[in-house]
């Protein structure tokens, strides 16, 4: 888990043993149709079209290189408007838009991901390539899904360990 524009940003931590949940492994992590990626030329007016659907969250803001440059939430949208700049309408993405990004790879360990957006208190993260381009979109809600999952499974498999522990195969 890194955070784009933090100087301080923790490494990610090694997997222990049998902890090898990695977001690619473990989630098939949301690119909505119609992927919610702005040019930091964008107004935000239609910054905020693509806002209005009921799936998007957050609407990630690249640079000229297709890099992600930052993330506009409806929050940001709302702060704008309450500061009196609604009337702005040719408002460029890149005044309004988050700088200082939580994200994540596609390697990275659910857990990681998990404890970074508790602790940054975020909902979403922008999912990037190894050249920092957005390649889709990861709810908390997907990650606690998917780290269930997991802890059902292996509920499954020490069940049926314990249940076939003095019962001869035949």
């Amino acid at each position: 888990m890194r955070v784009l524009g933090d100087t301080q940003a923790r490494a990610p931590r090694r997997a222990l043993a049998g902890e090898a949940i990695d977001l690619a492994g473990a989630i098939r992590y949301r690119r909505p149709p119609g992927t919610r990626h702005a040019a930091t030329r964008t107004s935000t007016t239609d910054v905020a079209k693509l806002l209005r659907k009921p799936d998007a969250d957050l609407v990630v803001v690249c640079n000229a290189d297709e890099r992600m440059a930052g993330v506009i939430s409806k929050t940001d949208i709302v702060r704008q408007i309450s500061q009196g700049r609604e009337s702005e309408p040719a408002t460029a993405a890149s005044t309004v838009m988050t700088r200082t990004v939580v994200f994540c790879r596609p390697g990275d360990l659910l857990h990681d991901v998990l404890a970074t957006m508790k602790e940054r208190r975020v909902k979403n993260v922008p999912v990037l390539d190894q050249d920092s381009r957005p390649i889709g979109l990861l709810n908390a809600r997907d990650v606690l899904e998917a780290l269930l999952e997991e802890v059902e499974h292996e509920e499954t498999l020490l069940r049926d360990y314990v249940m076939s522990i003095g019962h001869p195969r035949v």
